[in-house]
C-alpha cells in the first residue's frame, strides 16, 4: 500500500509539473490557433530572416494595399503586454502575450483601437513624452482572437505603408518564423539563383589562377540553374564559396530573403543554414554570413559560406565543416551543388564542375605592404597616432587583419585632418573607440564638436560624440573616413499649416518641421497655454505633430511654444497666436 502511494504522489507531482511548462511555456502551434492579422488578402513584401543592414529581419511585412489604416486584428487570444511607441524603429508598436507562449508583434501602426489609444496618451501626458515603453498588467488589455486592436500605417523607420508582423518565444524572447507555426502564405515560386562567387583563403590558394575572388554568372528559370557550359574553373588551396539569391511570393514582385542554403560537394553537406529561429544578441553576425564588400559596395546580398572566428551565428548554421573553408589539393574534378528553398519546400537547384590543378604561374600571394599595424580579434588593441587614439576592444573585429590608416588635410572641412581608418567594406562586430584632439579649438567650442564620417560623395554622417580629458571621443560600428566639426547652429523650426494669428478651425492638427544642419534633434516640448501637449514626431518626415483631438486648446486665442534641442545643445524656440 505504502508503494502505491507513493507512485500516486509522483504521479501527481508528474502532472503538476507538466500543467506548468504547458501553461507558462510555448507549445507548438497548431495550424488553426492562430489567424491572420488582417483580413485583406495577404501578400508579403518582406521575408522572416531577411538580410538588412546590419540584422536580420525579424518577422514579416505584409502589405497594405498601398495605404494606412487597414484594420489589424488580434491573431489569438491574450493580452497586451507591451506598448511601444518611437519616433523611428519600430514606430507604433503592440505586443500580444498568448497563452501558449508566444507573443505577436505588430509594428509601423498608424494607430491603436479606442481603449489602447486611451491608455498610451494617459501615460504620454503622465510622464510628458511622446516616446513610450510601457508594459501594462496582464489584466489591463485583454482581448480575443479576431479583436480589431489597431490600423495599419508608416509610423517609424518604415518606408512604406505596411504590417510587420513577428511571433516570438515569450521565455526567450527570440523571434520565430511565422510560417512554420501555423501563418500561411500562397507561394508556389522556388528561389531563383542570380549568381556565385568564389574566393579562395590564404596563402597558396587561387580561383582561375589568381587570388582575387571569382564571379560567375548564372543561367536558369523555373527551378534548375547553371552557368556557362563554356566556364572552365580551376581551383586550389582553401576555397569558400557565395551565393546571390532571392525568393519570390505570389502577388509581390520585389525580392524576399532565401529560407533554406545548402552547399554540397560531390554529395557531402558541407555548408547549411535555415532560418526558423534567430537571436537579436545575433543581428551583428550577418556581416560576416554576407559579402560585407559586396553589400557595401554594390548593394548584393551574397551568403558565404565561410564563417570567422568571431561569427556566433548559432541559431541559422545547422552544418558548417571547417568553419565553410573547403580544402582542395587533389587533382580531381568535383561537382558544387547549391540547394535553395523556401518554406513552402519550393526548391531550386545550380550544380557545375570546379577543377582542382595547382598551376605555377599563379600570382604570388603578398600581404598589403602599406599596413600600420595588425589588430588580433581576440586581444584589446589600443593605436596611437599623432591627435588621434583608437582603442579596439577583445572582439571588435570578425577576424584578425592588417591594418591600414592615413591622414589628410581637407579644405572643405578645416577643424581637423581627415582620418582614413582602415575600409569602409571591413565590417566591425562591437564599437571601438575615437578619440581626436584638436589644440586649436577654442574653449567655447569643447561641447560642440562632433566626430563625423565622411563618405565618398562628402555627406556627413555625425557620430554621437562626448569631449573629454581634451579629445573628442565617439563610438563607431564602422571603418571609414572621419573628422571633426563643429556644430554651433540651432535646429530650424518651419511651421508647415500654423502662423500668427490663424484660424485653425478648420484643421486637424498643427504640422511643424523641425530640422538640424549636423548633429540632429534631441529633444523637443511644446506647449499650449503653458501646459504640456502630445506633439507626435515622425522622425524620417521631420515632422511634428499635434492633433486637436487632445482637446488641451480653448475657444479663442491659444499659445503654442515650441523648444527644439539638438545633440550639442544648440537650442531654438517658436512661439505663435493661433485661434480655436
Amino acid at each position: 500500500m505504502l508503494f502505491d502511494m507513493r507512485i500516486y504522489k509522483s504521479l501527481i507531482v508528474g502532472l503538476f509539473c507538466l500543467s506548468t511548462i504547458l501553461s507558462s511555456g510555448q507549445t507548438m502551434a497548431t495550424d488553426n490557433y492562430f489567424r491572420s492579422p488582417l483580413s485583406i488578402p495577404i501578400i508579403s513584401s518582406g521575408s522572416f530572416g531577411e538580410i538588412r543592414s546590419d540584422h536580420f529581419h525579424s518577422g514579416i511585412d505584409y502589405k497594405t494595399q498601398g495605404t494606412e489604416g487597414i484594420s489589424v486584428y488580434a491573431v489569438a487570444d491574450g493580452f497586451v503586454s507591451r506598448i511601444k511607441i518611437s519616433p523611428s524603429g519600430y514606430g507604433n508598436a503592440l505586443y500580444i502575450t498568448h497563452p501558449n507562449g508566444y507573443v505577436s508583434v505588430y509594428a509601423h501602426l498608424k494607430n491603436f483601437n479606442n481603449s489602447i489609444d486611451y491608455y498610451a496618451k494617459q501615460e504620454q501626458y503622465k510622464i510628458e513624452s511622446f516616446a513610450i515603453d510601457l508594459a501594462p498588467d496582464s489584466n489591463k488589455l485583454k482581448v480575443k482572437k479576431g479583436d480589431l486592436i489597431a490600423f495599419s500605417g508608416n509610423s517609424g523607420r518604415s518606408f512604406g505603408a505596411h504590417l510587420h508582423f513577428e511571433l516570438r518565444e515569450e521565455l526567450s524572447e527570440n523571434p520565430i518564423n511565422p510560417y512554420l507555426n501555423g501563418f500561411k502564405i500562397k507561394d508556389n515560386t522556388p528561389p531563383v539563383v542570380k549568381s556565385i562567387k568564389i574566393y579562395p583563403i590564404g596563402e597558396g590558394s587561387s580561383v582561375n589562377n589568381s587570388i582575387e575572388p571569382f564571379t560567375l554568372e548564372v543561367f536558369g528559370t523555373g527551378n534548375k540553374y547553371s552557368i556557362n557550359k563554356s566556364s572552365n574553373i580551376t581551383v586550389f588551396g582553401n576555397i569558400a564559396f557565395g551565393i546571390e539569391a532571392y525568393d519570390l511570393a505570389e502577388g509581390a514582385t520585389n525580392n524576399k530573403g532565401i529560407y533554406s542554403i545548402e552547399l554540397l560537394v560531390d554529395s557531402i553537406s558541407y555548408f547549411s543554414l535555415k532560418l526558423d529561429k534567430m537571436d537579436f544578441n545575433e543581428n551583428r553576425y550577418i556581416n560576416d554570413l554576407i559579402d560585407y564588400k559586396e553589400f557595401v559596395k554594390n548593394k548584393k546580398k551574397v551568403i558565404q559560406s565561410k564563417k570567422a572566428i568571431n561569427n556566433n551565428l548559432n541559431n541559422l548554421y545547422n552544418i558548417i565543416k571547417n568553419n565553410g573553408i573547403i580544402k582542395f589539393d587533389d587533382n580531381k574534378t568535383h561537382t558544387i551543388t547549391y540547394i535553395l528553398k523556401d518554406e513552402k519546400q519550393n526548391t531550386s537547384k545550380l550544380s557545375f564542375k570546379i577543377d582542382c590543378s595547382y598551376k605555377t604561374n599563379v600570382q604570388e600571394y603578398k600581404n598589403n605592404n602599406l599596413f600600420t599595424d595588425t589588430i588580433y580579434c581576440y586581444k584589446p588593441k589600443r593605436i596611437e597616432k599623432e591627435n588621434i587614439i583608437l582603442d579596439f576592444p577583445i572582439n571588435s573585429i570578425f577576424d584578425s587583419l592588417f591594418f591600414n590608416f592615413s591622414q589628410a588635410n581637407s579644405p572643405l572641412y578645416n577643424t581637423s585632418p581627415i582620418y582614413n581608418i582602415h575600409d569602409s567594406y571591413t565590417p566591425i562586430l562591437n564599437a571601438y573607440t575615437i578619440s581626436i584632439k584638436i589644440d586649436s579649438l577654442s574653449i567655447k567650442n569643447y561641447e560642440k564638436s562632433v566626430i563625423v564620417k565622411i563618405n565618398e560623395k562628402n555627406e556627413k554622417k555625425p557620430i554621437i560624440s562626448k569631449w573629454e580629458n581634451g579629445y573628442v571621443n565617439a563610438k563607431s560600428f564602422e571603418f571609414g573616413s572621419f573628422t571633426v566639426l563643429i556644430d554651433s547652429i540651432p535646429p530650424i523650426i518651419k511651421p508647415i499649416n500654423i502662423s500668427n494669428n490663424k484660424n485653425m478651425l478648420e484643421e486637424e492638427a498643427i504640422i511643424i518641421k523641425i530640422t538640424d544642419n549636423l548633429s540632429g534633434i534631441a529633444t523637443y516640448k511644446g506647449t499650449i497655454n503653458g501646459k504640456w501637449v502630445l506633439m507626435e514626431y515622425d522622425e524620417k518626415k521631420n515632422l511634428l505633430k499635434y492633433y486637436f483631438n487632445n482637446n488641451k486648446t480653448k475657444k479663442g486665442d491659444n499659445i503654442l511654444e515650441l523648444q527644439v534641442k539638438d545633440q550639442k545643445n544648440n537650442q531654438s524656440t517658436y512661439k505663435v497666436v493661433f485661434i480655436k
